[in-house]
């Protein structure tokens, strides 16, 4: 009875602490004495406060209006849908078509969960792999290794298990479409020739794998965009990798108001420096985006703005996945790829629609070409060794296919970080 009484004394403790730390949060980010006034004596009428920074979401989110107008290019452009909300799995949106692909293991970087019942169909799906051959060409990964950054609960487990069927299912359904449109051995000419033929297009590339260095880096892509077996993860790379910064971070939500822009650059600004926050502190910002996004997703103008927003991407990333794809497929073929295209990027948006509701802040760890394989950090799609026999011989990565994806979670009095999965990488044979 007496250590029960106890336990529930430290709990109430700590969420006292919550509690004071939210209120010193509160009071660090409304520091002007008319502005505390104000909001203490909307609190004593039961009325929430209305700040400069802390609006309601009639305020916040005035009718948007677009900036100016996207060309399209002549490319169709699937229906526009309501953002699913954060519960559960919604991916209803038909997968790139027939496009080849064989068996892969039960579930990407994690063992099978059958605790987690609503995924098993999910973790139980196939993968895209091309066959193997003697030049290196991917072989399926070997299922069962621990993806964990650090040792957790169960529950947390299989929360991890849930993020990484998501964002498996969005890196598949690219991998595919990259198979599907780069990954015949026919165009060995075209692929030679793109750097010469695109300069500004294969600039660009360069630019989004390399931004420190991509004037070094040019020799090392167009190795890969020649390579048959490397090619169409080559530019798996390149396609999520132009998503994670144009659809999952704050460029995804950016330009429905000024107001609305402020607070969410601030937000992630903050959540993305180097101070040292406490959780609760972080949390607060974690909460405070999803409010947004929520108020967002609830408004009239919101499937024209996300009509404007997945356009003007796709503007982007359009031309540079084109310039890499042979100039005489039928045309026919290149409408298909056009749907394809539109329709993974969709894919990408209700990933991202997760992602900003959830209590939990994602980072996307990019390995360069020539780092050391690591076990902990990288799954090798094109070689039979164990992966700790890969790190004894200190091989080195051809190519970082996809990020390796760290979860932060802040809901609890200690900082846990785990990783969701790790990177699918091509090591020099």
């Amino acid at each position: 009875m007496q250590r029960k009484q106890f336990e529930d004394s430290k709990t109430i403790q700590r969420l006292m602490e919550q509690l004071d730390g939210k209120r010193n949060l509160w009071v660090e980010f409304h520091k002007s004495p008319d502005e505390r006034a104000q909001a203490w004596e909307m609190f004593s009428r039961g009325q929430p406060p209305v700040t400069e920074s802390t609006s309601t979401a009639e305020d916040d989110l005035q009718e948007w209006q677009p900036q100016g107008t996207t060309k399209d290019h002549g490319y169709p452009m699937s229906s526009i849908a309501a953002m699913p909300p954060i519960s559960g799995s919604q991916h209803n949106a038909r997968s790139v078509s027939q496009a080849p692909h064989g068996e892969y293991g039960a579930s990407r970087n994690h063992p099978k969960a059958h605790s987690v019942s609503s995924y098993d169909a999910e973790l139980e799906r196939t993968r895209g792999v091309p066959a193997t051959s003697d030049h290196g060409s991917p072989r399926p990964r070997n299922a069962g290794t621990s993806a964990l950054v650090v040792a957790s609960k169960p529950g947390d487990e299989a929360a991890a298990l849930l993020w990484n069927a998501d964002f498996a299912k969005l890196f598949d359904v690219i991998l595919r479409f990259c198979q599907k449109y780069t990954g015949s051995s026919s165009h060995k000419g075209f692929y030679q020739g793109v750097p010469e033929q695109n300069p500004s297009s294969w600039r660009n590339i360069c630019e989004v794998l390399y931004p420190q260095s991509q004037m070094g880096a040019s020799s090392n892509q167009a190795h890969l965009l020649t390579d048959d077996s490397a090619r169409p993860y080559f530019v798996q790379r390149l396609i999520i990798q132009m998503i994670t910064v144009g659809v999952f971070e704050y460029e995804g939500l950016s330009g429905f108001n000024d107001r609305t822009n402020k607070e969410l650059q601030d937000i992630d600004s903050r959540l993305a420096a180097t101070e040292v926050f406490k959780p609760h502190e972080r949390l607060a910002l974690v909460d405070r985006r999803a409010e947004i996004v929520k108020n967002l997703f609830s408004h009239p103008s919101w499937k024209a703005f996300y009509a404007y927003k997945k356009n003007n991407f796709l503007a982007k990333l359009r031309p540079t996945v084109g310039a890499i794809i042979p100039t005489n497929l039928k045309s026919d073929l290149r409408e298909q790829m056009s749907w394809d295209l539109s329709e993974a990027t969709d894919e990408a948006w209700k990933l991202a629609a997760k992602l900003w509701q959830a209590r939990v802040t994602f980072k996307y760890i990019w390995y360069a070409y020539g780092e050391k394989f690591q076990v902990d950090n990288h799954h090798a799609l094109n070689s039979n060794l164990d992966a700790a026999i890969l790190e004894q011989r200190q091989a080195r990565l051809k190519l970082a296919a996809t990020p390796a994806v760290i979860l932060r979670n802040d809901q609890t009095m200690a900082i846990m970080a785990k990783r969701v999965m790790k990177a699918d990488v091509l090591v020099m044979s």
